[in-house]
């Protein structure tokens, strides 16, 4: 029984890998097409903030591979000559990327905020977020591009 457990349970993290080495590829490449920084937010104590959930929330938690995505996409940036920078995530999905002020929940995924009136997807508000942190952009891209008439 303990021989067949352990060949599946290998054949399931080989299969995880392997998926995690071809999104980290795809990543890279599109990066190095557009000469591109890679920036991501730093996930190294993630673990540790699953203190005091329930345990049916921990065992979900802890079978992700967080920093494994990020040490597959960081090592193959590097040897590509692509620089990566790791940004605190400390409110990058509840402050508005346009203004900075505190976004209301609006549906379970849905933010929005008071001061423009736009409804924006958690992840999305994030992404927009650790992008500005990262690049140093105060203003998001879509944004600049308004500001220039594209």
């Amino acid at each position: 029984m303990r021989k067949i457990l352990k060949k599946y349970s290998g054949r399931e993290k080989r299969r995880v890998e392997d998926y995690l080495h071809k999104i980290s590829s795809i990543i890279v490449a599109e990066a190095v097409k557009y000469n591109a920084k890679i920036v991501m937010e730093n996930l190294k104590h993630i673990r540790s903030s699953t203190n005091g959930k329930s345990k049916s929330i921990r065992r979900r938690l802890n079978r992700w591979n967080f920093r494994k995505l990020q040490f597959f996409i960081e090592y193959k940036a590097r040897w590509s000559g692509l620089s990566v920078d790791y940004v605190k995530a400390y409110k990058t999905s509840s402050l508005c990327p346009m203004y900075g002020c505190r976004l209301n929940p609006n549906e379970q995924r849905l933010v929005k905020c008071n001061r423009c009136g736009i409804t924006f997807d958690r992840d999305v508000v994030a992404t927009l977020n650790i992008f500005k942190s990262g690049c140093g952009s105060s203003v998001p891209p879509e944004r600049s591009l308004m500001k220039s008439g594209l």
